[in-house]
């Protein structure tokens, strides 16, 4: 073995005994030096416990070997960065000794690392190489109150990785703190999936920095502006996303770390998929995303077992239990009492959880938690979980992260459940259900003029449920407001304040309807009742006739057997003058200059098909008006022809 050992990112100057990692020297005490050389120089093999007792304490010398040994041990692998559960250079081997498992070659000479001067006056910038390491600054991720977050790549491997600069001394200690949080979960958790992991540290000598994993992604933020905003992201994809998020947490939680500042900015989304090229950064936006925890430079350590044993190996106990007051973290997410000035606990951290929960849900991450928010919720067992979330009691509020996380996987099986007994209560007659909305129905015809017969069917029904006096039906503005959108129905029915929501379909082939209706119960989305109808055209009124009949039977059993009466009225016995007045009332609804113009043509068309049509004459002289008003007609004509048909 040469007089210069490397391996990894250190080197071993055996002859003068010091380590140095990346040019800088790393302060590691004679004992554990020895230790180290010793496993060095025999890379691969089993070093006994007996011959680094005879190499590092000489026979005539007594000392407490076992505690000793594994106190050098301990203060080598803090130094290295090392742990015994997942170790990456000292491997132990129980009852039998030590081996070490990184790769070891020798090194020409020492590098040249900048004097002093220069690397208190090293800035990180664009291109430029971390001194002493084979890595190149290649963009910059971002800056907080401790400096700059970079991204840098291995010259040789490629690889990406994150560093975090601080070149204020005086700024180190946020470095060092998130650095003993890291470690602390380490040695109690281990890595974790849904963690971002440390990989390295340099807080000896400027430049500071803390080496993490890169996760080849974006923070959840910039990740959901990148699939087109939060709403294309499937429901279920963004709650899965919390609950990981909250498995990271609860690692930290079981540690005795508190975050303190949960935030989109700091669960950053990764996507699972077959490696690219050699070299390339991922792409984040395919395959399946996954969420891992970071940032956590100002929490804290609320628990002082969980510094037990680990200040064995160097590390202090200044971070231990806190009582501070200060006020630390971002305000939107902060729970209640933490602004009010009290500590922060598992529980506020969970606070801070269901506000980005809320925000996903409510698809606007600038949405703050306010006294009602519930109304932005139609999900009644996402209510539920954002209720515990928020309790003013923090006591109140779920256990631990990973009941949180339990809860967010159990969202369906939980609303299937609620549905279930919902349904159960509602075909027993138990349950009254005094609103409905009706909306557009769609047109599945080959031919996409038919979509008047969606529009006025719809309608009809709309005008004759209406009728029902015990049933709050919104009017057609309200609910054709919203035609062609693609939102939840529980977030149309909570829009329009309504129990229920029924919606439809219409296929037409020559003279033969396909008509098919749903009723969804807005509290969970499932369906209370639905059925399909396949008739002639010219049984049009009797089929709306009949679904109005079913839903009020369906709606309020009692009620609909003392209401014999039909309750669709036709308004013309003629089929023909029927389909022209749907659509003159189709182009009505437009309200241009063409659309109005088509739909007068139409109603006197409707009227000349059956004279006693009086919708017919209705609507000629209501589009005469309009055409009057917005100057498409002369007024003394409009005026006439508004006479004619009132007549």
């Amino acid at each position: 073995m040469g007089k210069i050992v490397r391996f990894d990112c250190f080197d071993v100057d055996v002859v003068a005994g010091q380590l140095f990692k990346r040019g800088v020297r790393v302060r590691l005490r004679e004992k554990s030096f020895q230790a180290l050389v010793s496993l060095v120089e025999h890379a691969g093999q089993v070093v006994t416990r007996d011959d680094l007792q005879r190499r590092l304490w000489p026979d005539d010398v007594f000392v407490d070997f076992e505690n000793n040994l594994n106190t050098a041990i301990g203060r080598l692998r803090e130094a290295l960065g090392d742990s015994a559960a997942h170790p990456r250079f000292i491997e132990t081997l129980p009852k039998h000794g030590y081996r070490f498992i990184s790769t070891v070659s020798d090194a020409p000479s020492m590098p040249h690392p900048l004097g002093a001067r220069g690397l208190r006056r090293w800035r990180p910038a664009l291109g430029l190489e971390v001194p002493g390491t084979p890595w190149v600054l290649e963009e910059k991720l971002g800056q907080g109150g401790f400096g700059e977050v970079w991204l840098g790549r291995h010259r040789r491997l490629k690889e990406p990785r994150v560093f975090k600069f601080c070149v204020r001394e005086d700024r180190v200690r946020a470095l060092k703190r998130e650095m003993t949080l890291f470690r602390v979960w380490r040695a109690r958790v281990g890595d974790h999936p849904h963690l971002v992991q440390l990989l390295g540290v340099n807080l000896d000598q400027p430049p500071f920095y803390l080496e993490e994993e890169y996760v080849s992604g974006r923070d959840l933020r910039t990740w959901c502006a990148a699939q087109g905003g939060i709403g294309p992201v499937p429901v279920g994809v963004r709650l899965e996303l919390m609950a990981q998020a909250a498995e990271g947490l609860a690692a930290a939680h079981e540690a005795g770390i508190v975050h303190r500042d949960i935030k989109p900015g700091n669960i950053l989304i990764s996507c699972l998929k077959s490696s690219g090229r050699e070299g390339e950064t991922p792409n984040a936006d395919r395959g399946s995303p996954t969420a891992k925890l970071t940032d956590f430079g100002i929490g804290h350590v609320v628990s002082a077992e969980a510094l037990a044993g680990i200040t064995a190996t160097g590390l202090t106990t200044a971070l231990g239990a806190s009582t501070s007051s200060a006020l630390v973290g971002t305000h939107a997410y902060l729970a209640p009492e933490v602004l009010m000035g009290r500590a922060a606990t598992v529980q506020s951290d969970l606070y801070s959880m269901g506000v980005v929960l809320y925000q996903l849900l409510v698809e606007d991450f600038s949405q703050p938690v306010t006294t009602d928010w519930a109304r932005a919720i139609p999900d009644a067992v996402e209510q539920e979980d954002l209720q515990r979330c928020f309790a003013g009691r923090p006591e109140e509020r779920f256990g631990s992260a990973r009941e949180l996380a339990e809860h967010l996987r159990s969202v369906s099986a939980r609303r299937e459940a609620r549905a279930g007994v919902a349904r159960a209560a509602f075909e027993g007659g138990a349950v009254k259900i005094a609103s409905l909305a009706v909306l557009p129905f769609v047109n599945l015809s080959a031919d996409p003029d038919n979509e008047f017969l969606g529009d006025g069917i719809a309608d009809d029904l709309l005008t004759a449920l209406s009728r029902v006096p015990e049933l709050r039906v919104p009017g057609r503005t309200s609910c054709f407001a919203f035609k062609g959108r693609t939102d939840d129905l529980r977030k149309i029915g909570h829009a329009l304040g309504v129990d229920t929501v029924l919606e439809g379909s219409v296929r037409r082939d020559s003279d033969r309807l396909r008509i098919t209706v749903q009723l969804i119960n807005v509290a969970d989305g499932f369906h209370l009742w639905s059925e399909r109808y396949d008739r002639e055209m010219a049984d049009v009124f009797a089929v709306q006739d009949e679904i109005a009949q079913a839903i009020t039977t369906a709606l309020m059993p009692k009620l609909a057997a003392k209401r014999p009466a039909p309750l669709v009225r036709p308004y013309t016995g003629s089929v023909d003058a029927y389909e022209l007045c749907l659509r003159a009332r189709y182009h009505h609804q437009r309200r241009t200059s063409e659309g109005l113009g088509m739909a007068l043509r139409l109603f006197e068309q409707a009227a000349a098909r059956d004279p006693n049509c009086a919708l017919a004459y209705a609507g000629v002289a209501h589009v005469c008006l309009l055409l009057c008003y917005f100057g498409g007609l002369p007024t003394r004509e409009g005026m006439s022809r508004m006479k004619a048909a009132a007549l």
